[in-house]
């Protein structure tokens, strides 16, 4: 072992990165450079090894479970500190902004997935619920996406007032509304669909229909009005 991680990047240069194992990439992103811990140097690969380990108490699949890693967590293992941390947090944001690329606003949300992808890397790996709104105009155009509130590993808080007030504040003629499920089993709970009801009726008063409600989770979405049509049937 080197300091610096010599052998990745000959095999960047000479053969491309589809050829990079994830932790040989890893190794690339945390970059030269050891630390000295007693008598022994940290290495590069050491260190991305620990960071793969960190991953998979996330998620079995190591690649969902860094898409859900924290500076926190990583400035837990030896070898990283704050300025490396914030470096693979940037790489694994990237990462994450590419392989889920959000639609440009104004873009017309008529379609569940489209609805999903303004969203999905918002909120769609994060380890606790959170609740989001997209907030769309007369033509069913994209105007912006919020996140309203935030909850447990397996409850949002989801306050209709708050979320009604955030769609007023931002001038939304309609919504879709979102949550996401950390297990990564999108099926729609008992409590999913009472709230979507409470919803539609308070949208109907308020004159801000709700389009949708889509339940996104680790790169997967359902949507409600897909599945649940009947809840938009007493419109």
């Amino acid at each position: 072992m080197s300091l610096a991680p010599a052998m990745e990047k000959y095999r960047l240069d000479n053969y491309g990165p589809k050829v990079l194992s994830t932790k040989e990439l890893l190794t690339l992103i945390v970059g030269q450079g050891a630390i000295k811990k007693g008598d022994r140097q940290i290495y590069a690969d050491e260190i991305a090894a620990s960071i793969l380990l960190k991953a998979k108490e996330k998620d079995s699949n190591e690649a969902l479970g860094l898409q859900q890693l924290a500076k926190k967590d990583l400035t837990e293992i030896e070898g990283i500190g704050e300025a490396r941390a914030a470096i693979i947090i940037a790489a694994l944001e990237l990462g994450k902004r590419i392989s889920n690329p959000k639609p440009d606003t104004k873009t017309v949300i008529e379609d569940p997935a489209v609805a999903a992808a303004a969203i999905m890397g918002d909120i769609g790996y994060e380890p606790l619920e959170h609740f989001a709104i997209l907030c769309v105009d007369i033509k069913l155009r994209l105007k912006s996406t919020h996140i309203v509130s935030k909850g447990s590993s397996s409850e949002t808080l989801a306050d209709p007032k708050e979320i009604f007030g955030k769609a007023i504040e931002k001038g939304a003629s309609r919504l879709v509304i979102a949550h996401n499920h950390p297990s990564g089993d999108t099926t729609p709970s008992e409590a999913d669909i009472c709230l979507t009801e409470t919803l539609l009726k308070g949208g109907k008063i308020l004159n801000i229909p709700i389009l949708d409600h889509i339940i996104v989770a680790k790169g997967d979405f359902v949507s409600l009005r897909q599945t649940n049509g009947y809840l938009w049937n007493s419109e």
